[in-house]
């Protein structure tokens, strides 16, 4: 019996309670273009939905007693959208259930294990908003090394370009080479995230023994060397391989996972997006890919993206805002930016808000919004807000965001479809999990979401901004 009093009930009915308020707090703050759209509920493993596909070919002008147009054959188009599920394991020790010394020890053991969890959580659900794949590494400052000889550790060293918020540590990532025909797909685990300059950072990720369990073989880690050029060699160094332009990661389930011993990813299903790779803004505003199952340039089902479009300043955004609602019919609600684009969109405005008359600098105008709290026309709550505007929109700063990309969305026609709300599982009435493969307990939080779109035109992507 544990000297506190308390037993393993006590500590994961808190688990449950302060977890799922945990998470939600950590996804609103980290996830906020998430937070900040309608939940839609859903219901079965793939939901019909209504779009929004064209007009009809039955509207015409006509003049007294002229000829109606025959009315158009045309039936409401209907997409599908998958539910895609979401979890995060808090493993608790029996040793360490049964022995802790009381409650402030207990209390501060699952505040630690929750916080993490709800920072994974928060991670996961909002990176995959803005797609599943992550910042591509640049071939300088790159390397694959086995400094213990053939199946010991391999370490990758890389250099990325906007991946400041992409990549925490102690997550793992499917990292696929780029050679041709590519059939490798390894996990790796992230183990530090150093900082180049602001918009490049520098990953380490590790693969093989002490890294992703389940995936941790010395053979798994060689054909990971081999993969990328290398050559295992025992005894004795190896020969070190290379991270190309062309290598790239992916969240993790998003992608078909290879053998857990060799890499290599069978026929079928093959190389390419697991049943649970959600649907992303790129998705969203792709001008080639379907979308919901129906394909890209049906009628006004085609996505929109701006490419190049440079300084971040209310000009531009003005500028294909307009283009975007001279296209689709409807203004965006929401202008979506990463940490460092609003950072020099913020101080844009500010210059520009500002005029030297006598030597003197003075405001013309107030550069920012005022946020009070109240509901917003454009917002769910204007705490999700940043306070920065795009002429009277609002503007959400989500650090999930790649660096140099913003978006431009109307929330009427872009939603989060529900299945399941975050929340601890359930098992026999308590949320008290019994490990069949290790000697401990676990709380396990999930949720099923999915993003809805139902008409594609009103959103766009632009690419290219620049932050320096």
């Amino acid at each position: 019996m544990p000297v506190s009093g308390i037993d393993a009930s006590d500590i994961v009915a808190f688990a449950a309670r302060e977890g799922n308020k945990m998470i939600e707090a950590q996804v609103n703050m980290k996830a906020k273009l998430f937070a900040a759209l309608d939940k839609q509920p859903m219901k079965g493993r793939r939901s019909v939905i209504n779009v929004v596909n064209g007009g009809l070919a039955s509207t015409a002008q006509v003049v007294d007693f002229g000829a109606l147009p025959s009315e158009a054959a045309s039936v409401p188009a209907q997409g599908f959208v998958d539910a895609v599920g979401y979890v995060s394991r808090l493993g608790l020790g029996r040793i360490a259930l049964e022995t802790l010394s009381g409650v402030d020890d207990s209390a501060d053991l699952l505040d630690l294990q929750l916080q993490i969890a709800a920072d994974d959580m928060a991670r996961q659900i909002g990176r995959a908003v803005f797609g599943s794949e992550l910042a591509a590494p640049t071939a300088a400052g790159s390397s694959v090394t086995q400094v213990g000889g053939s199946g010991t550790v391999v370490t990758i060293t890389v250099n990325f370009t906007g991946g400041l918020s992409d990549f925490r540590e102690g997550e793992a990532y499917h990292f696929e080479t780029g050679g041709s025909p590519n059939t490798d797909n390894f996990l790796v685990l992230c183990t530090n995230v150093a900082i180049v300059s602001d918009n490049v950072v520098q990953v380490t990720f590790i693969c093989g023994p002490g890294a992703v369990p389940g995936f941790s073989s010395g053979t798994y880690a060689d054909n990971l060397l081999t993969a990328t050029g290398g050559t295992p060699a025992s005894p004795g160094p190896s020969v070190a391989g290379a991270v190309v332009a062309t290598d790239r990661l992916f969240l993790r389930g998003s992608r078909n996972p290879g053998d857990p011993t060799t890499g290599v990813v069978p026929a079928v299903p093959g190389l390419g997006n697991s049943n649970a790779s959600a649907v992303s803004l790129i998705d969203v505003t792709s001008t080639s890919s379907a979308l919901h199952g129906l394909s890209a340039g049906t009628n006004g089902w085609t996505g929109l993206t701006f490419t190049g479009v440079g300084a971040p300043t209310p000009e531009m955004f003005m500028g294909k805002s307009k283009l975007l609602q001279g296209r689709s019919g409807v203004a965006p609600t929401h202008l979506v930016l990463s940490d460092l684009a609003s950072a020099a969109y913020g101080a844009a405005q500010i210059s520009n808000a500002s005029a030297t008359v006598f030597g003197v600098t003075s405001n013309t105008f107030g550069a920012r919004r005022n946020v009070d709290g109240k509901l917003d026309r454009y917002g769910k709550d204007a705490d999700l807000e940043s306070g920065i505007a795009m002429f009277g929109r609002p503007v959400v700063i989500d650090s999930n965001c790649p660096a140099e990309e913003a978006y431009m969305i109307n929330k009427d026609y872009l939603k989060v479809g529900e299945w399941k709300k975050l929340s601890a599982e359930d098992e026999g009435g308590s949320p008290l999990l019994l490990s069949r493969s290790t000697y401990s307990k676990e709380v396990q939080f999930s949720c099923i979401y999915n993003l809805v779109c139902r008409k594609r035109n009103a959103h766009a992507r632009l690419t290219g901004v620049t932050i320096a």
